[in-house]
């Protein structure tokens, strides 16, 4: 994921209400603001892009962490 992508991503998640700035974003992310940041700045490292793709189109869908949407029985 580029940096021209984490900053549209920041850009749809501020105006649609879903984050209130960068460091909300890094926040949903998961991730700290020196990390976020770097993203900002340089792009996702390749090992992290896909899941960070993944998460980062879920967050702008307002799409919950799994474990908080789904209550899996066992039995």
């Amino acid at each position: 994921m580029t940096s021209a992508e984490i900053q549209e991503w920041i850009a749809e998640m501020r105006s649609t209400g879903r984050a209130d700035g960068i460091a909300d974003c890094a926040e949903k992310l998961g991730v700290g603001r020196t990390t976020f940041f770097r993203y900002s700045q340089d792009g996702v490292p390749e090992r992290n892009s896909l899941t960070t793709r993944l998460a980062c189109a879920a967050l702008l869908a307002g799409i919950a962490p799994y474990q908080q949407t789904h209550n899996r029985e066992v039995g």
